[in-house]
């Protein structure tokens, strides 16, 4: 891998989003709006007005006015990604800093990050209602700044802690294990595992036991729940085992292990690092799988999570290999990227076998600041950050 040229897509990227004031299109913000999703969620209709979405993006949110938003996952990402950088310059971290604070939900009396769109998970959760993403996100690329630029202690750790006791429930009696939201009580993983990183982050800081207590009750949570092949599941009861999801609670889970000096689940981690490998790539090519049941699927975030772990783990011949299918097939324009990639598998189904042939065809030309910009962002400064170590 040519570092100058990555290095100069790194900066590229940070820069044609300060441009556009990090405002941006998301993949969800057009599901979220009144009529479209009274449409897109009905079974038998749904599909044709995906294609039209899938084939014309920009045209389709500007007849429904869907606006362009700012994000507070992109935003932390790309602070987090910025931290890594040499010589990064305190005003642009103070930057994003000061951006991050400013898109907190108003929703929630404690600091806390939501997503500025309605969204659908078992129920409707409307636009700004704080979760457990977003707010983890958040709150990891404050814990970096302070850990690099502050020496008292931010008021913002205690208030976020505020959130997760308080706002979000509880789903485990004498124990932790949080809601995504406040308004559901679905059992998720991956998210746990940042709140996880969150709390082993924060007792680093504050050096309070009980967020050493809450990140470790987490953590045994977590490995409760692991399979015998070394995965999780994405959720208590949803069944599905997917590739970003499943690199979320290895790197979470594997970094609030690190702040705690925890080594008793090594072997697990192992184990996970191992399957996830075996399993959701084509090592021929570099190309990462979305999900285990239909090998027809590539999405960004897999894309960026793969070459965050792989370089993590110091790894480079793995995430060489993404990084390099990625650029090659995932960029459009030189800076942007595309959600996903299909390929077009033949099914005995007439309409799904042609609906997918469709989807196969045409790649969504559209920038979504969120899902493909602020990833890859990061996962270019992880990468570079540890090839020159």
């Amino acid at each position: 891998m040519n570092m100058n040229k990555l290095c100069i897509l790194r900066d590229k990227i940070l820069t044609d989003a300060d441009n556009s004031n990090f405002y941006g299109y998301d993949p969800y913000d057009i599901k979220g709006d009144g009529l479209w999703s009274k449409i897109i969620y009905k079974k038998y209709i749904s599909a044709p007005f995906l294609l039209l979405e899938h084939r014309f993006p920009i045209e389709t949110r500007k007849i429904l006015h869907v606006k362009k938003e700012i994000y507070s996952n992109s935003i932390a990402l790309f602070l987090m990604g910025y931290l890594h950088k040499k010589n990064c310059k305190i005003e642009t971290a103070e930057k994003l800093r000061s951006l991050l604070l400013n898109c907190k939900s108003k929703k929630s009396n404690n600091m806390a990050w939501g997503y500025p769109f309605d969204w659908y998970s078992n129920i409707k959760i409307p636009k700004d209602t704080p979760n457990i993403t977003s707010t983890s996100l958040s709150t990891l690329a404050l814990i970096e700044y302070q850990k690099k630029y502050c020496e008292e202690v931010s008021p913002v750790f205690d208030s976020v802690k505020k959130f997760y006791i308080n706002e979000l429930n509880n789903l485990e009696k004498n124990s932790y294990f949080f809601s995504y939201t406040p308004l559901d009580s679905r059992k998720v993983y991956n998210v746990n595992a940042m709140a996880a990183n969150v709390f082993s982050g924060m007792y680093l800081i504050t050096k309070e036991k009980e967020n050493e207590y809450i990140a470790k009750e987490l953590i045994e949570k977590i490995f409760e729940n692991q399979l015998e092949t070394g995965l999780w599941n994405y959720g208590k009861k949803e069944k599905l085992i997917d590739n970003y999801h499943t690199g979320f609670t290895i790197q979470f889970t594997k970094k609030a292990l690190k702040d705690l000096k925890i080594h008793k689940y090594d072997k697990n981690i192992k184990l996970a690092i191992e399957t996830y490998k075996k399993k959701f790539f084509d090592w021929e090519k570099g190309v990462p799988w979305f999900d285990l049941r239909k090998k027809s699927r590539s999405d960004i975030v897999s894309c960026a999570v793969g070459i965050w772990l792989f370089s993590d783990e110091k790894k480079f011949l793995y995430a060489d290999k993404i990084l390099k299918w990625t650029l090659e097939n995932m960029m459009f324009e030189n800076l942007y990227f595309y959600k996903e990639k299909y390929w077009h598998k033949k099914e005995k189904n007439w309409f799904r076998n042609n609906y997918n042939k469709l989807l196969s065809n045409n790649q969504r030309k559209i920038r979504f600041i969120r899902w493909g910009q602020a990833w890859m962002y990061f996962a270019l400064s992880t990468y570079i950050t540890n090839k020159d170590i």
